[in-house]
């Protein structure tokens, strides 16, 4: 079967097309016979080598999100059936989504809407799990509180905006102007140009801060938080560790770095979400798995309206 990996880190350049064994099928395995995928930045930043300054030593699989069909169950999988189209994500131990099969874990995925496409499908679970967790566990964002959003047209953003809408909170989305006709169908409270106004030097106070953009910091953000305000970001501090959960208290303020978890429960929500038309998803463009350079550099370069989705083909 043909995968996408990397023998190297670098640019997009380093992302081949290549022969792979097909997976082994463990006990709590599924395997998917993948049709869509997307690219989230931490494909980007994992492709770079930011993680680690040592060379590769074996080939590395690429990709989280994916979208298919169920072909293979292991004897301890209990709820997916074989014929199943479902969607989710490999965890951090199993990447691998730009592949023509792949194996998850049950905990990973959730049946697909039925009302979207696979490539929609394939760009809600690493971004809207992301959103759904950021804005729930982290921030605990309430009704009636004031949120910021930095970053409102990505995949993250896009999420966020329309889950903290449902919650009832107000909400600020700061992205660039050409993001205004998306702005329009979000809906959010209020919309900031970040080319015409920086929101660090704004009087307005806030409840939640989600710095989805990670241009920002702690710092530079504390005098706009409430007493008890968040800020909430998905980049790591400049400061801390990359995987390390980073939290700072002064004065009843707090700033956490999100890590995602994958989770079926969550994903269920989002599928319930998506099947009431009260989540819509972005996908900005298609490109085929090899062509899979330019979609990483595409995002890279473009600041697409949501994600960018792949079509996994076969």
């Amino acid at each position: 079967m043909k995968a996408v990996v990397i023998y190297k880190f670098g640019g997009p350049e380093v992302l081949k097309v290549s022969e792979v064994e097909y997976p082994k099928l463990r006990n709590d395995g599924i395997i998917i016979k993948v049709l869509a995928s997307s690219v989230n930045p931490i494909d980007c930043k994992i492709r770079e080598g930011f993680h680690t300054k040592q060379a590769l030593l074996r080939p590395l699989f690429m990709g989280y999100d994916i979208a298919g069909e169920v072909i293979e169950i292991g004897n301890d999988v209990k709820k997916i059936k074989v014929g199943d189209f479902v969607y989710g994500n490999l965890e951090s131990d199993s990447a691998g989504a730009y592949s023509h099969f792949a194996q998850v874990r049950e905990n990973a995925i959730a049946n697909k809407p039925d009302n979207i496409s696979f490539f929609e499908a394939a760009s809600i679970p690493y971004a809207g799990l992301t959103a759904l967790q950021s804005l729930r566990d982290y921030a605990n964002l309430q009704a009636g509180e004031k949120i910021l959003i930095n970053g409102a047209s990505g995949g993250v953003g896009s999420f966020a905006v329309q889950l903290a809408k449902e919650k009832g909170a107000k909400v600020t989305a700061v992205c660039n102007a050409k993001h205004t006709t998306m702005m329009q169908e979000l809906n959010p409270d209020y919309f900031l140009d970040y080319n015409t106004t920086d929101f660090t030097k704004q009087k307005e106070k806030y409840d939640v801060i989600f710095d989805v953009k990670g241009n920002k910091n702690f710092d530079s953000c504390y005098h706009l938080l409430n007493s008890n305000g968040r800020y909430v970001t998905t980049e790591p501090t400049k400061g801390g560790g990359i995987y390390n959960l980073f939290l700072k208290l002064t004065q009843g303020k707090s700033a956490k770095y999100v890590k995602m978890k994958s989770n079926a429960d969550d994903l269920d929500f989002l599928t319930k979400m998506v099947k009431s038309n009260k989540i819509i998803v972005f996908v900005d463009s298609v490109f085929p798995l090899d062509a899979l350079p330019q979609a990483h550099y595409y995002l890279e370069n473009n600041h697409p309206n949501g994600k960018v989705a792949i079509d996994i083909g076969h």
